[in-house]
């Protein structure tokens, strides 16, 4: 059983990401800032989502959500690793506040790839 996250407290993938990609990103001046874990938000009747990085551009807001990767033998694609929960959960808070741009960034053989949950 894997232990449970630190609330606060970034894992390794998060780290990973954190460093080589927002990091970078601030240093070139393509994002104003971002966050980990700034705060929840509700999608109903005590189920929350905590946002992984609230990530601040010149002209919009998008909340990335952090995986690590998987290859998915049957198909040949690679797919974030993301428990059904979960995925309904980002999905729901996507449908929800609209206004931010939804975006699972995961990691598979050292690549990161994206994927988009509203367009």
């Amino acid at each position: 059983m894997k232990p449970l996250p630190i609330k606060g407290k970034e894992n390794n993938t998060e780290l990973r990401y954190k460093n080589l990609i927002l990091q970078p990103m601030l240093l070139a001046g393509e994002i104003i800032d971002y966050r980990f874990e700034p705060f929840n938000v509700r999608l109903g009747d005590n189920c929350y989502y905590r946002i992984d990085y609230f990530v601040v551009f010149q002209d919009r807001f998008e909340v990335h959500e952090v995986k690590g990767g998987k290859f998915i033998k049957k198909t040949g694609k690679i797919a974030p690793y993301c428990t059904d929960d979960a995925l309904v959960k980002i999905k729901t808070a996507a449908t929800l506040y609209p206004w931010w741009k939804w975006i699972i960034k995961y990691e598979y053989s050292r690549n990161w790839y994206t994927l988009e949950i509203n367009q």
